[in-house]
């Protein structure tokens, strides 16, 4: 009964947060195929790819290369990861068929892959799908001033302690901006090396 019980627990369905894809289709079936490729590889890798949470990856050659990543919470274990990362790999077709780009984000991890190298993208020339998410309960217009400076600081409070941390590169951040409000921030930060091309 106790492995049962386990079975269940590992099997259940992550968190969907949202989905981004290109609206350029690609006719390339080398590309389409390299896609596929590199989704088997992240679905059926060895425990040690989740290991740290995040794996890049090249298929293909020339027109038909396909970039891809997985990025998981590293607050969560790599089996965690692991059924992630597979359900994500197993569902983007069907989100994003024939598309060059996509990005599909779940509570727990997030995957995506590009024509182009999405590895050196930074922030000021980005160009590859993103997801943003918001709370939509509003700040009063008195505190406005307020809840900005706070969430600046947990921002940059959490990425630093995420890039300085030793083993996942990640921190979570919680301030209490007023005694009936509660702010929280999760950084998550990968290093800068990229796969050989």
């Amino acid at each position: 009964m106790i492995a049962s019980l386990g079975v269940s627990a590992q099997l259940q369905d992550p968190t969907y947060v949202g989905y981004n894809c290109s609206n350029s289709p690609s006719t390339n079936d080398t590309y389409l195929s390299n896609i596929k490729s590199l989704l088997t590889s992240f679905s059926n890798g060895h425990d040690s790819l989740f290991a740290e949470g995040y794996h890049y990856l090249v298929k293909g050659q020339n027109a038909s290369m396909v970039f891809g990543m997985f990025l998981c919470r590293g607050d969560l274990s790599p089996e965690v990861c692991r059924d992630c990362v597979m359900f994500a790999s197993n569902n983007t077709q069907s989100r994003c068929p024939r598309r060059k780009e996509l990005l599909v984000q779940y509570d727990e991890c997030m995957l995506g892959y590009s024509d182009r190298n999405i590895f050196m993208d930074n922030v000021r020339t980005r160009s590859t799908p993103t997801i943003i998410t918001w709370n939509t309960q509003e700040i009063p217009v008195y505190r406005l001033d307020r809840f900005k400076d706070d969430m600046l600081f947990m921002m940059n409070e959490s990425a630093e302690e995420a890039a300085n941390s030793r083993e996942k590169r990640m921190a979570v951040y919680k301030s209490s901006s007023t005694s009936s409000e509660t702010l929280y921030a999760l950084q998550s930060w990968r290093k800068s090396s990229v796969p050989e091309l």
